[in-house]
């Protein structure tokens, strides 16, 4: 080229990026800069000084932002004029032209994935898939920072402090091991619960004994005598006996009444009957003096347990579920629900596993209810206003409680190597072959130095010379190696800082954390080794893993925190207003949620049925909860729902609608905040800091509607409520606790629920039902955040600007292959970034 036509093409070159410079300074001009300039900048964006000479990935994220919120109309607001169709088509095809050159170019430098720690579920996992034992990981600080996830290397630090805890818990970790290797004789027995009944009938008589103490004393012929002279404390003492037998003694004998508590135990929703509490312990013959017994308590270890079971005759349905509690260092903590629904003429066993250990060998047995519920159904059910009231009687019977264990205890190959090894104190060339072993395993297909084995086996020496024995001098290295980094992280950092290929190894070990949150097994190694990861194979190996049942990790952990279910666990709803909601009903809510994902994946279901479907995923528990009789027992399973159903997908899910909640009230704008973000994919901005306190309404009686309309008036608040109000206004057909109602209370009037709204620059609905049309017909909306969300979560980072091609090639094909969330997880394993370390 000649240096005259090399000067015209530079010169045309920038005449042609200066004339599109300016087309999109004049659509800024014409339709943005009112309230996006240097002195307004409105939801803290400012237009005027903007370059589009794209050279960072920031820069990239900002125009980025804009086009989307062009393209979805969300700008210009509602209030402003819409640019002519002609205008915005230009700058929107000017402004994706340069976007899809800037992600091409920037595309090398985004991406990064961070060399990161295990989270704790994933530590929890890879030592019980190595020792065989559950650890206690609460007390390590939380992962996840507010606007990522758990799997995100940027938020998994490390303290000074989190090394030491790890190394007690992995000291503890192999001490539990040790001690459960051990020969153990498998105890069975049962206990006959009617045996509590003795102790039912001690406290009654003593109640009786004492009133009538207190019935003397009013009744005493000599004034001078005192309360003391028959046997009572005090004057208040008489008063106390006096309201006690009028509140309990009516429940003590309707309890010894019922001829069912000749044969076993009727549990109680409220006092002076107490929960059934079993005891793991047995009686045996002292060899010094067989006719004394000695108590011998449950060694550690897993146990099972049966209770026979059943409701009694009347039940009502609402009652027919019972907790299985076991006693921990921090309290009752609840092991298993169960739906109850044997007669007494045919009872029904149930079954849990449970785990023994120090300060957990008590058992409890309890109607489901918390404190403050089991008040509440106790008030409730009375019918006038006596202080003698026997109580809203038994709904659920035990005939007796069985326990079995310790079972065998399920050794894992690098158990039984560690045994062997700590049978006798080790040659040093035997301990060093055995430690790079349970290094290299422990490490994940990571081999350790020669050095950091050099100086376990000191240790080792160490300890023997201590006088401790081989098994007692081998915790402290082992202990090292799984509190160490190698352990702890999840190292696939290129050395050279370059993009490359995951070995097959780092390939299996991120699939394996991401569908399970656990380490590879050895089928996935063995692929791996074979250097077999690849196309089909890798597709196979996914939907084995995803028919696992470690594959519950993925739903409990990723969809929790995608649909922000931590919110579910922040308040405490009011037992009065919510009788039937307690820790039981909102555990089993969130499983609901999860089960429903996973039988969409399982059975290769479109996501849209998140939306709306024409089934839901339900147990008795929240059938009964949800007013449909028809599903019985514990078991999450396919319900079949009619055509004008309210149920079937998330709107409709307690857990949703309880997250939309303060435990008191709904809050509709929780509610539509939560829409927008998690279903339409369009997150509102925070709120901002100076937002108007509505003191003027204090004292004037206006529904949710009427003061959510006096917000709008507020001009820092009107944009964004434009947006949000609706949406929470049109679930308002869902109390608190995702149950259906009419109407609503205020000030103690019943007004009948108006969902009706419209969706900002959008269609306007007249019912929940509509609404839920209108964000399914939105579908693909709300499948590119799960696909932003997903890729986030396998990736272990924030999805970067270079990763909208990605995106777009996934949306691509899960719309082809009518929305399937497995075709996303296929989608993702298959590619490139999934495959790659930086």
């Amino acid at each position: 080229m000649s240096l005259k036509a090399f000067t015209l093409f530079i010169l045309l070159s920038v005449y042609i990026q200066a004339d599109k410079l300016h087309d999109y300074q004049s659509f800024f001009k014409a339709h943005c800069l009112d309230c996006h300039n240097e002195k307004k900048q409105k939801g803290k964006v400012r237009l005027d000084n903007i370059s589009l000479k794209i050279s960072n990935l920031e820069e990239a994220d900002q125009w980025q932002a804009i086009l989307d919120a062009v393209q979805s109309g969300e700008m210009p607001p509602e209030e402003e004029p819409e640019p002519p169709a002609a205008e915005k088509l230009d700058f929107l095809s000017q402004l994706s032209h340069k976007l899809v050159e800037a992600r091409t170019e920037l595309s090398d430098s985004g991406g990064k994935v961070i060399m990161r720690r295990l989270n704790r579920n994933e530590y929890a996992n890879t030592i019980e898939s190595l020792l065989g034992v559950k650890v206690e990981v609460g007390n390590l600080p939380d992962d996840r920072s507010a606007e990522s996830f758990d799997t995100d290397g940027g938020g998994l630090f490390m303290s000074p402090d989190q090394l030491v805890q790890y190394l007690s818990i992995a000291r503890g970790a192999l001490e539990k091991t040790f001690r459960r290797s051990q020969p153990q004789k498998i105890t069975q027995q049962r206990y006959q619960v009617e045996k509590k009944n003795a102790f039912i009938k001690k406290q009654r008589e003593k109640l009786l004994n004492e009133y009538k103490s207190v019935q003397a004393f009013r009744n005493r012929t000599n004034q001078e005598a005192k309360p003391s002279d028959f046997g009572i404390k005090d004057l208040r003492a008489t008063q106390i006996i006096s309201n006690d037998y009028k509140r309990f003694f009516p429940a003590f004998e309707r309890y010894l009444n019922d001829p069912l508590s000749e044969q076993g135990f009727l549990l109680a929703l409220f006092r002076p009957i107490p929960q059934l509490a079993v005891d793991l312990k047995t009686q045996v013959k002292q060899k010094n003096n067989p006719h004394k017994m000695k108590t011998i308590w449950a060694p550690e270890g897993m146990y099972k347990l049966r209770a026979r079971v059943a409701k009694t005759e009347n039940a009502d349905p609402e009652r027919s579920f019972m907790d299985l509690n076991i006693m921990t260092d921090d309290g009752l903590k609840r092991v298993d629900s169960f739906h109850i629904t044997a007669s007494t003429d045919d009872p029904q066993i149930i079954e849990a596993l449970i785990e023994v250990k120090e300060g957990s060998r008590r058992v409890v047995l309890s109607e489901k209810s918390n404190e403050g519920t089991a008040r509440a159904k106790f008030a409730k059910s009375r019918i006038d206003k006596s202080k003698n009231y026997s109580g809203p009687g038994h709904a659920v019977w035990v005939d007796w409680v069985e326990w079995e264990g310790p079972l065998e205890f399920n050794q894992t190959t690098q158990v039984q190597k560690i045994l062997e090894a700590s049978q006798s104190k080790l040659p040093e060339e035997e301990l060093k072959v055995f430690l790079e072993a349970f290094a290299y395993e422990a490490f994940r297909g990571e081999q350790a130095n020669e050095t950091f084995i050099d100086k376990l086996i000191n240790i080792y020496n160490k300890e023997m010379q201590l006088g401790k024995n081989s098994q007692e001098a081998l915790i402290e290295p082992l202990a090292i190696i799984l509190s160490s980094p190698s352990f702890l992280y999840l190292s696939e950092a290129s050395v050279d800082n370059e993009k490359k290929p995951l070995s097959q190894r780092e390939l299996a070990n991120r699939l394996a954390y991401f569908l399970w949150s656990f380490p590879p097994d050895e089928h996935l190694v063995s692929l791996a080794n074979k250097g077999q990861l690849k196309a089909e194979v890798l597709r196979t190996e996914v939907d084995r893993m995803l028919a696992n049942s470690k594959s519950k990790n993925l739903y409990q952990s990723f969809v929790y925190q995608w649909l922000d279910m931590e919110r579910l666990y922040l308040f405490q709803f009011d037992p009065k207003k919510y009788p039937n909601y307690d820790e039981t009903l909102r555990d089993n809510a969130a499983e609901e949620v999860y089960q429903t994902v996973k039988y969409i994946v399982d059975n290769d279901l479109s996501t849209k049925n998140l939306i709306q479907s024409n089934f839901a995923i339900l147990n008795g528990m929240m059938a009964r909860h949800y007013g449909m009789g028809n599903v019985i027992g514990d078991e999450f399973r396919k319900v079949d729902l009619p055509k004008d159903s309210v149920r079937g997908g998330l709107l409709a899910m307690a857990a949703i609608s309880a997250m939309g909640s303060d435990g008191q009230h709904t809050s509709p704008v929780e509610r539509g905040v939560w829409v927008l973000r998690k279903l339409l994919n369009n997150p509102p901005p925070p709120a901002p800091a100076n937002v108007p306190q509505l003191s003027r309404l204090e004292g004037k009686d206006l529904t949710v509607r009427e003061i959510l309309k006096v917000h709008q008036e507020e001009p820092q608040c009107s944009h964004c409520h434009k947006k949000i109000d609706p949406i929470g206004l049109g679930l308002e057909n869902f109390d608190a606790t995702g149950r259906w109602r009419a109407e609503d209370n205020y000030s103690k009037k019943k007004i009948a629920i108006n969902p009706a709204g419209s969706l900002y620059k959008g269609p306007s609905f007249a019912s929940y039902e509509e609404l839920r049309a209108i964000i399914y017909e939105r579908a693909d909306d709300f499948n590119y955040g799960l696909i932003s969300s997903l890729l986030s979560y396998s990736l272990g980072r924030p999805i970067a600007f270079s990763d909208r091609a990605l995106m777009d090639d996934l949306h691509l094909r899960m719309k082809k292959d009518n929305f399937s969330m497995r075709s996303l997880i296929h989608g993702i394993v298959q590619s490139k970034e999934f495959q790659t370390k930086k």
